[in-house]
């Protein structure tokens, strides 16, 4: 009963000790067709590092000078289109503006013609009233009636020299209007000129030199993710190559009952002691 159980145990140790002994040839396979040498990856990987630390930095300046590109060519849009806007807001205002004028106008025609008609109404021989049916000695010329000519007139005066002042600040409010239409009209030209600069430069300059800074710090990021696995692997050799060594401590030889113990050696190492 104790060789059966002796005998099984053997047995599942040389499985594990075989299926070690595959897992190992694989690893050091890829390993020697990687080329992979922890001595030089160590160092490799450290240069990498600094690499990377040293691209990171450019690509963050680039990064920083993209972003003053955009925001200035943020900042020339939104001027561009409220300048337009203000532009289009003054263009209708002027538009009332002009129709409120040619009503004044007409008002002012209008009166003008009642004062001519009332001037000479006044000056007129003086009759029975056609309103009032008084008699010219009985007609009360000073009062506030419908008839009192003199009050119309004056009346009237006063409203052209109120419309009058209603156009001159009008007239102002227009040229005042036509002063910042021109400053809009020529700040439109330097903002759309700083817009394409700012194109220009994103097309010609920030892009390219982005991409580039970007495409160099993905491929240290590679390279260093590459080392890294490789190290991973040399470091899941080396725990395979120790656990097969411990099953060779511990497995005995069928015939003699010693311990023997078989030292897997790693290719790379094998071809350097063939080459002294």
């Amino acid at each position: 009963l104790v060789a059966t159980r002796e005998e099984r145990n053997r047995r599942e140790d040389t499985g594990k000790i075989e299926l070690l002994d595959q897992m190992i040839s694989d690893l050091q396979s890829e390993l020697d067709e990687e080329g992979a040498q922890e001595d030089e990856l160590i160092p490799q990987l450290v240069k990498l590092e600094d690499s990377i630390r040293i691209q990171n930095d450019a690509l963050a300046g680039v990064q920083k000078t993209l972003g003053a590109i955009l925001e200035a060519g943020g900042v020339a849009i939104q001027e561009l289109r409220s300048r337009r806007a203000r532009l289009v807001e003054i263009a209708e205002l002027n538009e009332r503006f002009h129709l409120l004028d040619s009503h004044y106008q007409t008002d002012l025609e209008r009166l003008s013609a009642i004062h001519e008609s009332g001037s000479m109404f006044v000056h007129l021989e003086q009759k029975v009233c056609p309103l009032c049916g008084a008699t010219p000695h009985a007609q009360h010329l000073d009062s506030e009636c419908e008839g009192n000519t003199e009050i119309v007139v004056q009346a009237a005066d006063a409203e052209m020299l109120k419309i009058d002042r209603l156009r001159r600040e009008l007239a102002e409010t227009v040229i005042s209007l036509g002063v910042e239409q021109n400053q809009l009209q020529e700040s439109l030209a330097a903002f759309e000129g700083q817009y394409k600069t700012c194109e220009r430069e994103l097309n010609d300059i920030a892009s390219p030199a982005f991409a580039t800074e970007r495409a160099s710090y993905n491929q240290l990021i590679d390279k260093r993710s590459d080392v890294r696995l490789s190290l991973e692997k040399i470091n899941r050799l080396n725990h395979l190559v120790a656990q097969r060594n411990n099953l060779d401590i511990e497995q005995p030889e069928a015939t003699g009952g010693q311990t023997v113990t078989k030292t897997i050696v790693p290719n790379n190492l094998l071809d350097e002691f063939s080459q002294l």
